[in-house]
């Protein structure tokens, strides 16, 4: 499925290929982002289900962004410990053994 985010000064939004016509007519100043969407199943316990659907609907958006938006954010935060455990033997030789001892060096 192909989708697209549509963007004008007052809010965004997701919209369709057949949506596309109609925006580019618009008189409306907009930023139109081409986005390859993949679907995927998975199961959730219910409690965590009813969470998903509160925050979709307090945000206004769907659930797949909110399930989406939370994995960038999860896999970035893996990213980032798995870059500290690397550089902690480089820390640990150079004196560094924690958050402030590294904001000591770069204050």
């Amino acid at each position: 499925m192909h989708r697209f985010y549509y963007r004008s000064s007052q809010a965004g939004c997701w919209v369709g290929e057949n949506d596309r016509a109609s925006l580019r007519t618009s008189s409306h100043s907009f930023a139109l982002k081409y986005i390859m969407q993949e679907s995927i199943t998975i199961s959730i316990p219910k409690e965590i289900k009813r969470a998903l659907d509160r925050e979709r609907k307090a945000k206004g958006i769907s659930r797949s962004a909110v399930v989406s938006d939370a994995l960038k954010k999860y896999l970035a935060l893996r990213e980032i410990a798995e870059l500290r455990q690397k550089m902690i033997p480089k820390a640990r030789a150079q004196g560094i053994y924690s958050d402030e001892d590294v904001f000591a060096r770069v204050s």
